[in-house]
């Protein structure tokens, strides 16, 4: 299970943690504020006005309005 560890907006970076393992990831995305987990995906709201969806694992994203 991954865990939100910080978001740095002024970094436009969300810190992530494995509860499991302790391997850290750290995504940037422009204008990242506020992040949550819901089933297993990284959902970042931005600055920007767009919602970013990442998968911890992979690191693979999508972003919609």
């Amino acid at each position: 299970m991954w865990l939100i560890d910080r978001v740095s907006p002024q970094d436009e970076t969300v810190f992530l943690t494995k509860a499991e393992t302790g391997t850290q990831r750290q995504f940037s995305v422009p204008g990242a504020l506020v992040a949550t987990i819901e089933n297993g995906k990284l959902l970042i709201q931005t600055s920007t006005g767009w919602m970013w969806e990442v998968e911890p694992e992979t690191g693979a994203r999508r972003r919609f309005p």
